[in-house]
C-alpha cells in the first residue's frame, strides 16, 4: 500500500508539472491572455492598445538571438498612431544591401505583426505595405526594388495566417524620402539614406 501511494503521488507531481508549460506569448496587455479572452468579448483594439500591443511583441521578437552587430534601435521598428493609422517602420536593417530578402531577426518581427493582426480585435483592421528607397539608383531601380521589400513582408504577413484580402502592397521608390540623401554641402549622407530605405506597414481600420 505503501509503495502505490508513492506511485501516486509521482503522478500527481508529473501532472501538475505539464499544466504548468507556457502557453502563446498574450497580444495585449501584460496578463497571461489577451482581453478578450479574459472578458469574452471582441471590443475592436482602439489605435492606442494596437499600437501598445505590437510594441510590447515586437520588442520580444527582437530580444530574441539578436545579433551582436545590431543595436536595439536598429532591431526593434518604429511604431507611431498617426492619422492614417498605425504605423510600423520596418528599417533598411532587415534587408540586405541591394537585397529584398527578410533576415531571421526581421521574419520573427513580421511574425509577431502578424500574431497581433490574427487577434480577433484586430480582425477588421487592413494593411498597407508601402515600400521605399533612398535616392541611390535611377527611379526606374528603385520603384522595382521597393515594391520587392513591400511585398516580401506581404507574403511573410500571409504565410503567417493574415489573409491576403487584408493586405495591399504600395511602392515609393525615392519619392518620399524621411531624411536628407544628402548634405547640404551635396556630399553623401549615409545615415540619412539608411532611414528612407524602409517598409512602412500602415495598420487602417
Amino acid at each position: 500500500m505503501g509503495r502505490l501511494g508513492t506511485i501516486l503521488g509521482l503522478a500527481v507531481l508529473l501532472a501538475a508539472g505539464c499544466a504548468k508549460k507556457p502557453g502563446p506569448m498574450p497580444a495585449a496587455g501584460t496578463s497571461s491572455a489577451p482581453s478578450s479572452t479574459r472578458t469574452g468579448s471582441s471590443v475592436p483594439f482602439t489605435d492606442r492598445e494596437l499600437a501598445d500591443t505590437l510594441r510590447q511583441q515586437t520588442a520580444r521578437a527582437a530580444a530574441t538571438g539578436q545579433a551582436t552587430s545590431i543595436t536595439s534601435n536598429q532591431s526593434i521598428p518604429e511604431i507611431q498612431e498617426t492619422p492614417r493609422g498605425v504605423v510600423i517602420t520596418l528599417p533598411h536593417t532587415y534587408f540586405g544591401f541591394d537585397n529584398f530578402d527578410l533576415d531571421a531577426r526581421a521574419r520573427r518581427i513580421v511574425e509577431r505583426i502578424a500574431y497581433v493582426l490574427n487577434h480577433p480585435r484586430a480582425a477588421d483592421r487592413t494593411v498597407v505595405l508601402e515600400g521605399h528607397a533612398d535616392s541611390i539608383g535611377t527611379e526606374a531601380y528603385n520603384l522595382i526594388l521597393s515594391r520587392r521589400r513591400a511585398e516580401t513582408v506581404a507574403r511573410e504577413l500571409v504565410g503567417q495566417g493574415v489573409r491576403r484580402e487584408r493586405v495591399t502592397v504600395e511602392a515609393y521608390g525615392k519619392s518620399r524620402p524621411v531624411a536628407p540623401n544628402q548634405n547640404r554641402d551635396g556630399t553623401d549622407n549615409p545615415s540619412g539614406r539608411e532611414k528612407n530605405r524602409r517598409v512602412e506597414a500602415v495598420i487602417r481600420r
